[in-house]
């Protein structure tokens, strides 16, 4: 009967993460869009495991998520909104219970999710560069993964008011596409993979990028990008040692390269497309950041507007300025983004400098740490969070695996609780 429920719970996670590469893609189903009920179900499978959370995370990385639920709990009940503050808390809650409870479930099936989920990504990438194919590849509008692809102008405006449901923000689409590269990383380093898995793995990248591209969105690629280049100056830094520094350095070096490589060709043979994004990234795009600035300016007036708001902020998730820095300023005070940091700083010294049994394992951990990072600074969406950071406790307990078992063996070991702290 176990194995029935830890099957199934693996099917449902797998359906679960196929809406990170895609993004709350629209199915309805039994009155409600697919990825929250397959997220209601998730939820409910994994929470028995939550009094087992000891048994595998930091007890400090546990007591700091608990300092922010305490702390962002206190918000809504000091909030200007109660009901949907208390609404946006139970949702986020959920997302924190699935970020810590999931990996838990299917840690030891780590391979077979990263390969599933480069295949969800890459069929997500199809389907944008086939939409790309039929409203013309060198068409200046942007691409959004749907039933519908519409131009920038009339997407902002169906978003707003809320009336457009068929279709998924580009930035969430590529924010997925992108971190599923870096996920799959230490899949793609390992020489044990047949040339055909290969040869599908460069294929799926290709097209990976070339989909984000065509989304035009500039917070995924330039966190990318950056993060890539932040990890690998991370590791190199690690070394003691002169003849594992320059080990580092080449590594680092065929890693961003090859990405450059990619991102080259596909700006060669598609120059609208470059044209289109640089003129985002330098030219219009930053008349568009005007929009976010003045969020940006308001949410910290409204930090400053009451004592309330100082020490509880206005109320949790009651802001929304495009950056998670000054979201949990302006929702949730000082002692929510106090607690907040503590986290981010638990989480990074505690989990991810602790991955470290091979390169690309590290490298995977770091990036996606720095990637998420650099995205919520710019571009705010609660769920791509907590999905980054679940990510990230897959490769502390994949470590965990690694340090006693070869990676050979990580198909058919599973450790029980006990053996893995």
């Amino acid at each position: 009967m176990k194995s029935i429920i830890d099957n199934f719970t693996y099917i449902v996670f797998l359906g679960y993460i196929a809406f990170i590469p895609s993004g709350p893609y629209p199915i309805p189903i039994l009155g409600t869009k697919l990825d929250i009920l397959l997220g209601i179900i998730l939820l409910i499978l994994v929470v028995p495991k939550i009094l087992q959370l000891k048994n595998y995370y930091p007890t400090v990385l546990l007591m700091s998520l608990w300092l922010y639920l305490i702390a962002t709990f206190l918000s809504v009940i000091f909030s200007d909104e109660l009901l949907f503050s208390t609404g946006q808390w139970l949702i986020t809650l959920g997302y924190i219970l699935t970020c810590f409870l999931a990996p838990i479930a299917a840690y030891h099936k780590i391979q077979s999710f990263r390969t599933a989920l480069l295949v969800i990504a890459t069929i997500v990438a199809l389907l944008l560069i086939s939409q790309a194919i039929f409203f013309g590849i060198d068409n200046v509008q942007r691409i959004y993964l749907g039933f519908d692809s519409v131009s920038g102008s009339s997407f902002n405006n169906d978003v707003n008011t809320g009336a457009n449901e068929s279709i998924v923000d580009p930035n969430m689409t590529a924010l997925g596409l992108m971190m599923t590269i870096l996920f799959y990383l230490p899949n793609f380093a390992d020489h044990n993979f047949s040339k055909q898995t290969k040869i599908f793995e460069v294929f799926a990248f290709i097209l990976i990028i070339i989909a984000a591209i065509v989304t035009l969105s500039r917070t995924a690629i330039v966190s990318f990008i950056l993060s890539c280049v932040i990890a690998s100056l991370v590791l190199v830094l690690d070394q003691n040692k002169l003849k594992n520094s320059l080990a580092a350095i080449w590594k680092s070096v065929k890693t961003i390269s090859i990405f450059s490589a990619f991102f080259l060709v596909i700006y060669i043979l598609f120059p609208t497309v470059r044209e289109v994004f640089i003129d985002r990234l330098l030219g219009s795009g930053i008349q568009e950041d005007s929009h976010r600035i003045s969020i940006m300016s308001e949410s910290i007036e409204i930090f400053q507007s009451t004592d309330k708001n100082i020490f509880f902020g206005k109320g949790f998730f009651t802001t929304n300025p495009h950056n998670e820095i000054l979201r949990n300023l302006s929702s949730s005070g000082l002692i929510g983004l106090i607690t907040f940091l503590v986290f981010l700083s638990v989480l990074y010294f505690f989990i991810v400098r602790k991955v470290k049994s091979n390169y690309w394992l590290s490298f995977s951990a770091t990036s996606i740490y720095f990637y998420i990072f650099i995205a919520t600074q710019t571009y705010g969406h609660t769920k791509s969070m907590w999905s980054a950071f679940m990510f990230l406790l897959f490769f502390y307990l994949e470590n965990k695996l690694n340090t006693s078992n070869t990676r050979d063996a990580i198909h058919n070991i599973k450790l029980t609780p006990e053996k893995l702290p």
